[in-house]
């Protein structure tokens, strides 16, 4: 399956390889701070936690963990624990093995443009060749059939549209905190500036724009998942 996202205006390749590389962060919404991944799709996702390479950093080789439920249907619910084969300025690229066999991929793929990105999403389960043919009516009957298809692009097409309200909102509030603590700095004392990738990765011209506009979505889906969330967390 493949999604070809409408461009997210805004935002450049580098802020969504570094959104990904720092998912597992807090933001805050109406004063009060959240999990970035729960922000994200506030109405699906449950949780994510991600391992770490030698140094700290998240890149390729590390492994997302992540819980969510499609549609917001909790008998859809999906538990995963993704190899990550690439996270760069091009891309994300996750996989799953089962006995050492390739069976699942998810690969995102940024293409820059003057005004922002171009996104795109291609999803492969099962697996090439002969053996698919045994295994994948399987797999998908078990695991993948039609109805998690289809609340899954509609999950992805979801989710991907917010970043285009959610990023620019996250960076200009780290800026905001970066600023507030280069005033509170002794004189003299060096302070950490913005992260690169929001400090020039903008595209000016829509920062307001959707810093406003996303202040609204986020609060409007947080009101409506509250219920939901809360009751996936239970179980």
């Amino acid at each position: 399956m493949t999604i070809r996202h409408a461009p997210l205006r805004g935002v450049t390749p580098e802020v969504l390889a570094g959104w990904f590389q720092n998912i597992e962060g807090t933001m805050t919404v109406e004063g009060r701070e959240y999990p970035r991944y729960l922000i994200w799709h506030p109405l699906d996702h449950i949780s994510f936690a991600t391992t770490r390479l030698p140094g700290g950093s998240v890149g390729a080789g590390v492994r997302f963990k992540i819980v969510e439920v499609l549609g917001r249907d909790p008998s859809l619910l999906v538990r995963t624990r993704d190899h990550v084969d690439l996270l760069d300025d091009s891309g994300l690229r996750l996989s799953a093995r089962l006995a050492g066999v390739e069976v699942f991929a998810l690969h995102h793929r940024f293409t820059r443009e003057a005004d922002g990105t171009q996104y795109d999403s291609t999803m492969l389960f099962g697996v090439a060749g002969r053996l698919g043919r045994v295994i994948n009516p399987v797999l998908n009957r078990r695991f993948f059939n039609e109805r998690h298809a289809r609340a899954w692009l509609k999950h992805n097409v979801e989710e991907v549209g917010m970043l285009e309200h959610l990023l620019p909102r996250l960076c200009a509030e780290d800026a905001s905190r970066t600023k507030t603590s280069r005033q509170r700095a002794p004189q003299g004392a060096i302070s950490s500036s913005p992260a690169p990738d929001c400090e020039t990765g903008l595209v000016a011209a829509y920062g307001d724009e959707f810093a406003a506009v996303g202040a609204s979505l986020l609060a409007i889906s947080l009101r409506r998942s509250g219920r939901l969330s809360a009751l996936l967390h239970d179980h």
